[in-house]
Protein backbone atom coordinates (compact mmCIF):
# COMPACT_ATOMS: atom_id res chain seq x y z
CA UNK A 1 0.00 0.00 0.00
CA UNK A 2 2.95 2.30 0.47
CA UNK A 3 3.86 2.16 -3.23
CA UNK A 4 0.62 3.68 -4.49
CA UNK A 5 1.22 7.24 -3.17
CA UNK A 6 4.83 7.14 -4.38
CA UNK A 7 3.82 6.01 -7.87
CA UNK A 8 1.05 8.61 -7.98
CA UNK A 9 3.52 11.29 -6.91
CA UNK A 10 6.00 10.20 -9.60
CA UNK A 11 3.31 10.35 -12.26
CA UNK A 12 2.28 13.80 -11.08
CA UNK A 13 5.89 15.00 -11.28
CA UNK A 14 6.31 13.55 -14.79
CA UNK A 15 3.01 15.09 -15.89
CA UNK A 16 4.01 18.48 -14.47
CA UNK A 17 7.42 18.35 -16.18
CA UNK A 18 5.86 17.43 -19.53
CA UNK A 19 3.26 20.16 -19.20
CA UNK A 20 5.93 22.71 -18.26
CA UNK A 21 8.11 21.63 -21.18
CA UNK A 22 5.19 22.04 -23.60
CA UNK A 23 4.47 25.48 -22.16
CA UNK A 24 8.12 26.52 -22.58
CA UNK A 25 8.16 25.23 -26.16
CA UNK A 26 5.02 27.24 -26.95
CA UNK A 27 6.55 30.38 -25.43
CA UNK A 28 9.76 29.82 -27.40
CA UNK A 29 7.79 29.44 -30.63
CA UNK A 30 5.85 32.64 -29.91
CA UNK A 31 9.14 34.45 -29.20
CA UNK A 32 10.63 33.20 -32.47
CA UNK A 33 7.52 34.25 -34.37
CA UNK A 34 7.60 37.73 -32.83
CA UNK A 35 11.32 38.10 -33.48
CA UNK A 36 10.88 36.98 -37.09
CA UNK A 37 8.10 39.50 -37.69
CA UNK A 38 10.10 42.31 -36.06
CA UNK A 39 13.15 41.54 -38.22
CA UNK A 40 11.00 41.46 -41.35
CA UNK A 41 9.43 44.78 -40.42
CA UNK A 42 12.83 46.34 -39.69
CA UNK A 43 14.23 45.08 -42.99
CA UNK A 44 11.23 46.45 -44.85
CA UNK A 45 11.76 49.92 -43.34
CA UNK A 46 15.50 49.92 -43.94
CA UNK A 47 15.47 48.79 -47.58
CA UNK A 48 15.52 52.40 -48.80
CA UNK A 49 18.11 53.57 -46.30
CA UNK A 50 21.81 52.81 -46.15
CA UNK A 51 21.41 50.97 -42.86
CA UNK A 52 22.49 47.33 -42.99
CA UNK A 53 19.75 44.75 -42.74
CA UNK A 54 19.94 42.01 -40.16
CA UNK A 55 20.81 39.43 -42.80
CA UNK A 56 24.05 41.27 -43.56
CA UNK A 57 27.00 40.86 -41.20
CA UNK A 58 27.15 43.88 -38.95
CA UNK A 59 30.81 43.56 -38.01
CA UNK A 60 32.22 43.98 -41.52
CA UNK A 61 32.74 47.41 -43.06
CA UNK A 62 30.76 48.32 -46.14
CA UNK A 63 32.36 49.68 -49.34
CA UNK A 64 31.11 53.22 -48.76
CA UNK A 65 32.66 53.38 -45.27
CA UNK A 66 36.14 54.69 -44.64
CA UNK A 67 38.14 53.83 -41.57
CA UNK A 68 40.35 56.61 -40.25
CA UNK A 69 43.49 55.44 -38.51
CA UNK A 70 45.46 57.72 -36.25
CA UNK A 71 49.21 58.00 -37.04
Amino acid sequence: MLYTPIINCQFEIIYYCLKENIRQQEMLEKYRELTRSLIEERNRWTTHSRAPTVSKPLDQPYPHMEIDALP
